[in-house]
């Protein structure tokens, strides 16, 4: 699954951490699969991993539209950049997807398997560069999956 630009639901929110409110112009997004980047290929097989990462692709373009550019980043994560959504419809779109991976009827060799995403979010400051945003987001991923996974963390 490489880049690509793609063509997003009021749930019960999950725990996010918040800064205060920010107005940048763009907002670089990393997601990933919660679950551990061995958990579904050392029980499923390779096979499953390229598959959940296919749904979780085919997800993010469904739900998120062209409200952001979305790209294969690393391993199992995905960056999302959006641009002008402020941090409060930000959290509730992402809140929204994560919800909606969830229930993702998946199956792999008749075993179903759910999938959850752990989302970290930042906005671009005014002093960033694109990398410090992007550690950021990353830090904010990494808080996501430490507080029980399967969550939304801004910072």
């Amino acid at each position: 699954v490489g880049p690509t630009q793609a063509p997003s639901t009021s749930p019960t929110a999950s725990p996010t951490t918040a800064s205060p409110s920010r107005s940048p112009t763009s907002t670089p997004t990393t997601t990933g699969p919660s679950q551990s980047p061995t958990s579904i290929p050392t029980t499923y097989g390779h096979t499953a991993g390229d598959k959940t990462l296919q749904v979780i692709s085919s997800t993010l373009k469904k739900h998120i539209g062209s409200d952001a550019f979305i790209a294969r980043y690393g391993g199992e994560e995905f960056v999302l950049v959006f641009s002008g959504t402020n941090q409060e419809n930000l959290i509730d779109k992402l809140n929204r997807l994560r919800l909606q991976v969830a229930k993702l009827p998946f199956k792999f060799k008749s075993n179903k398997v759910t999938i959850t995403i752990s989302i970290g979010v930042t906005h671009i400051q005014q002093d960033d560069n694109v990398h410090m945003a992007f550690e950021r987001a990353d830090g904010a991923l990494y808080q996501a999956k430490e507080k029980g996974k399967n969550n939304v963390v801004y910072l």
